[in-house]
């Protein structure tokens, strides 16, 4: 605090000081704000008009809502030898999927109104095929231990799941809401823009529970069709870096005209 000192006598700042000191920190964090939201906007500035773009976003999260119930799926198969295929084995590993696709979409959804950004959208992709390959190497070590130790195969089969599916379809959960951001071109179409991207999303969903159960499991092994869903969702990651240097080559090129 700043004090000056005036006939031997200590004198504190007065009523005016902290005024304008309070004005100042108002003023600063207006600037800061401004500068935030510009940056924001920078970020997205021609991807969210560009077609290619829409069509690619699109696109990623009908792969997204396949692959999740692709894995979901899988997860019956990969513990039966163990915890069996009974109902309260479906029971924990939809469970798992729920909870963590519910925070998925929270932390998606909060992420994307601090820092709406197509390279971090992209990492999603990356980051959930990362933690997809636990289940791929991981997965008969982790079973074996639980099923040991853990006696009520209820709770053993709650927490495999946990375990092995928790991370990466929680980031999986990311991807929707935040998809929602980055197409969003104002406010009134926003409810059309979030109607679009979760049909569009259920859509693969409902056609990666079909393709797994009628087809995949049939002409695969499990592994193999996890490895398919690593190679998808690293697709996803890829395309969505390269639409994102597509539509700022055409920006630059635009602006230098």
């Amino acid at each position: 605090m700043l004090m000056v000192w005036q006939s031997d006598t200590l004198i504190s700042p007065s009523p005016v000081w902290y005024a304008c000191a309070s004005d100042v920190g108002v003023k600063g964090g207006s600037e800061l704000k401004k500068n935030t939201i510009k940056q924001q906007a920078a970020a997205l500035h021609g991807f969210e008009s560009s077609a290619l773009a829409r069509r690619v976003v699109l696109a990623v999260a009908f792969t997204n809502g396949f692959v999740i119930m692709a894995i979901q799926l899988l997860g019956g198969r990969i513990m039966a030898p163990y915890f069996g295929s009974s109902v309260y084995v479906w029971g924990s590993i939809i469970t798992v999927f729920m909870l963590s696709l519910s925070l998925g979409y929270l932390a998606g959804g909060r992420l994307s109104t601090r820092q709406p950004d197509v390279r971090m959208f992209a990492s999603f992709f990356l980051a959930s095929a990362i933690l997809c390959l636990p289940i791929i190497f991981f997965a008969e070590p982790v079973m074996s231990q639980i099923f040991v130790v853990v006696e009520d195969p209820r709770y053993g089969s709650l927490l495999t799941a946990g375990l092995l599916y928790f991370l990466p379809i929680c980031v999986m959960g990311m991807v929707s809401p935040y998809s929602v951001r980055l197409l969003v071109r104002s406010q009134e179409g926003s409810g059309g823009v979030a109607g679009m991207l979760y049909f569009v999303s259920t859509m693969g969903s409902a056609l990666g529970t079909l393709g797994t159960s009628f087809y995949f499991v049939l002409w695969f092994d499990l592994d193999q069709v996890m490895w398919g869903c690593v190679l998808a969702l690293l697709s996803c990651g890829a395309a969505m870096t390269w639409v994102n240097q597509h539509v700022n080559t055409a920006n630059r090129q635009s602006g230098a005209k």
